[in-house]
This record gives structure tokens, sequence and C-alpha cells, in this order.
């Protein structure tokens, strides 16, 4: 259930707020689902699971996103290009 997953979250962020991948997975729920999109807070995770976690790829991935949907577009590739400097596979 889409609820029960985001107040989830939503709760171990209350818990640990520093913790950079329960803000990505939060983030990525606010991406996917109709009733809780919001690219506006989804940047916001995603920007401090970046400043936590600057090594993530897929936080910059996501990142980057997150900035081509609200078209700022030198942004987002610059999260593109930290997330391919990461990436390692």
């Amino acid at each position: 259930d889409f609820d029960k997953a985001l107040e989830a979250y939503k709760n171990g962020l209350q818990d640990s707020p520093k913790h950079s991948k329960l803000l990505q997975h939060t983030a990525w729920l606010r991406l996917i689902h109709p009733s809780a999109y919001s690219v506006s807070a989804a940047t916001t995770l995603l920007t401090q699971a970046s400043e936590l976690d600057p090594t993530d790829a897929q936080t910059w991935y996501l990142l980057g996103r997150c900035q081509v949907a609200g078209k700022d577009y030198s942004k987002a590739h610059y999260s593109y290009q930290q997330a391919v400097y990461r990436d390692e596979r």
C-alpha cells in the first residue's frame, strides 16, 4: 500500500533525518505516485541526500530527473555528470 510505505519512510526520517537512503526513497515515492507527486519536494529531499552522501550515483541520477522535470537543465546536466562519475557499473 503506497500510503503505508510513504508513512513508514516519513516515520523513519523523523527518527533519522540524515539518512540519505531514506531521503532518496521518500523522494522517489514523491515522483511515482500521483497522490503524492511533487517535483519540488523530491528535489529538496534528493539535494539533502546528495549533500549527506555525495558518492551515491542513484541519488544524483534521480536529482537530475527532478531538475529536468523542473526545467533546470544546467543543474540537471551537472547532476547527471555526477551520477556518471560515481556509477560503479
